[in-house]
């Protein structure tokens, strides 16, 4: 997890609904707009939205033991 997590990144290719709570690190954001296809990106303590980017080969395995599913 804290490899994935220095990335500083979640990526969602299809919707992300309101009411859904993003955590990167140790900061929280609560989604309250529909978004399609967005990345959500941990910059300078704040949790900001852009457009999407596919995740790299590391975060789409996952941790062993677990599913990125």
């Amino acid at each position: 997890m804290n490899e994935m997590q220095i990335r500083g990144r979640v990526s969602a290719s299809t919707k992300v609904w309101p009411g859904v709570k993003i955590w990167i690190r140790d900061v929280k954001e609560d989604v309250r707009t529909e978004y399609k296809a967005v990345t959500f990106i941990l910059e300078e303590g704040l949790i900001r939205v852009s457009k999407y980017e596919e995740p790299d080969e590391l975060a789409k395995k996952g941790l062993d033991g677990y599913s990125s599913n």
